[in-house]
């Protein structure tokens, strides 16, 4: 129940306030509503929780009166729009008819059947370890606990707890919301959860680069993703990386919906703020990806209006994080006890930055194996297009190009500043970061390679695979 009463709510109001209109392929847009609402409906379920514990009215009662009433609105909402709807002619927001529907309808199979098997390993690993890995014990849904007891939850910021009291509250609240409805911490919610996220990525993923750049893209990102090794480990751990990187991914993919769509409507801008802002909810690092985000759109010079669109969205789910961060404050473990002197010593020092780039090499080649290695995949997704781009795409290329890097050099510079053992901090950190920002980068090369139409087969291999297919 809670579950679906979450997911209800993200796709409704993704329904009511569509940034999807008339777009095509309708599979893709269906995906992405249902995918963004599930990212939208776990941030507003997870926003009630804390607003009601804050309050001190976080009952089963105030949750489901609360919650369903809100559905009850959005169906009925819904509804009406959808009369009103019909008839109306479609969006020029399309994408063009693929050339290769034999190498499309390939490679939908298998991803697919990659999908299933993956879906089916990481299922038995959560089933073998339900409580997670170590962070999601000992931080995330220790700290769920803590926000379960109505009368104590503000212990969940106490130094003495040892939970990380400056990481945001998104992740564990939603999990303490499962908790108090169902009367138990029963291990399915967070399972659950971390299961819903890592299939919502690769939602998103998909559906975005379908709608962006065709069939075809669209499933040799999905198989990227898929080739990522750590990515389902780090899914089965039930970290909060994988949910940070879903928020992050649908930010840039709604910028590029923008962009692609040529009536301008303001609602995907304005859920690109609200995904960026639960990013910002979800770890620290969202708060930098949300800053980079605002700024560079600010230096893409987007008319005043469309930049209220992109606020109008974002402070809303920002408003939570920013209230904990003011009422409940907590020091970060990377800044206490550092001085001026002993930073600018670690940044002049040179074993530092051959030990990061030695364990960013060795990160890298362990996202995959052999030639089923995500760089291989992109490798190959590069050769076989022809160069081309879409001038549209020139400000969203730039803003995703900004949050990316910025976020890169930004974990290379905590890495540098850190007061904590550095060998043992990458280790045990720098995978997880990379995938924060990986599926980012996939999208964000796919999206300025051209679309299927513009695939280029050397060699004739086009006709020996479809003949290998048929």
């Amino acid at each position: 129940l809670p579950f679906a009463l979450s997911y209800s709510i993200g796709f409704l109001l993704i329904a009511v306030f569509d940034p999807l209109a008339f777009v095509i392929p309708r599979w893709a847009a269906l995906l992405f509503r249902i995918s963004l609402g599930s990212c939208v409906g776990i941030g507003f379920s997870a926003i009630v929780y804390l607003g009601l514990l804050m309050l001190g009215f976080a009952t089963p009662v105030a949750i489901l009166s609360i919650e369903i009433t809100c559905a009850g609105i959005l169906a009925t909402l819904w509804a009406f729009r959808r009369r009103t709807r019909e008839g109306s002619p479609p969006c020029s927001t399309r994408t063009r008819p693929s050339a290769g529907s034999g190498i499309s309808l390939l490679m939908t199979g298998v991803f697919v059947c990659a999908l299933l098997l993956a879906g089916y390993c990481l299922i038995r690993a959560s089933v073998a370890n339900p409580a997670g890995e170590w962070d999601a014990t000992a931080i995330w849904n220790l700290r769920a606990k803590f926000l379960v007891d109505q009368q104590h939850w503000r212990f969940v910021a106490s130094p003495l707890a040892g939970t990380r009291p400056e990481y945001p509250l998104l992740i564990s609240s939603f999990a303490a919301r499962g908790w108090k409805l169902a009367g138990a911490y029963v291990t399915i919610v967070p399972v659950l959860l971390a299961l819903t996220f890592w299939a919502t990525l690769h939602g998103l993923i998909v559906s975005a680069l379908a709608m962006l750049r065709g069939t075809t893209a669209a499933m040799l990102g999905g198989l990227i993703l898929l080739s990522t090794t750590p990515l389902l480990h780090w899914a089965a751990a039930q970290y909060a990386d994988i949910p940070l990187a879903c928020y992050m991914l649908a930010t840039l993919a709604l910028l590029f919906i923008d962009a692609r769509s040529e009536t301008k409507h303001p609602q995907a801008l304005v859920w690109a703020g609200v995904c960026a802002g639960l990013a910002a909810g979800t770890k620290n690092e969202g708060d930098v990806f949300a800053a980079l985000v605002l700024v560079a759109f600010l230096l893409s010079r987007p008319p005043r209006r469309r930049t209220g669109f992109l606020f109008a969205g974002m402070l809303p789910a920002l408003l939570p994080t920013i209230c904990l961060k003011v009422f409940l404050p907590a020091p970060s473990q990377l800044v206490t006890g550092q001085t001026l002197a002993g930073i600018f010593a670690k940044i002049g020092d040179p074993a530092r930055y051959e030990l990061i780039g030695r364990s960013l090499l060795d990160r890298l080649m362990e996202l995959g194996s052999g030639p089923g290695h995500p760089l291989v995949l992109l490798a190959f997704l590069a050769l076989i297009v022809s160069p081309g781009g879409c001038k549209r795409y020139r400000s969203s290329v730039w803003i995703s190009s900004a949050a990316v890097g910025g976020m890169f050099f930004f974990y290379l510079g905590i890495y540098l500043v850190s007061p904590l053992d550095l060998p043992w901090h990458l280790q045990s950190s720098l995978d997880r970061v990379l995938l924060q920002i990986w599926p980012c980068f996939v999208l964000l090369v796919c999206c300025m390679l051209p679309e299927d139409a513009g695939f280029v087969w050397p060699f004739d291999v086009r006709k020996y695979i479809l003949a290998c297919h048929l």
